[in-house]
């Protein structure tokens, strides 16, 4: 977690946040990042190659 050349995944995002202890304003004002989203999203459709025939 945390090396610059390994992508985290949006559970290490979440993790990492929890662990700097956040105040209750920041986590109200959690955002997933773009990176975090786009995975998410990519999970919740599915892998629409897997059905390409």
């Amino acid at each position: 977690m945390g090396d610059k050349d390994v992508v985290d995944s949006p559970v290490d995002e979440v993790l990492d946040f929890l662990l700097s202890q956040p105040t209750p304003e920041q986590i109200i004002a959690l955002r997933a990042s773009e990176t975090a989203q786009e995975r998410l999203r990519y999970l919740l459709d599915g892998n629409p190659q897997q059905y390409a025939e």
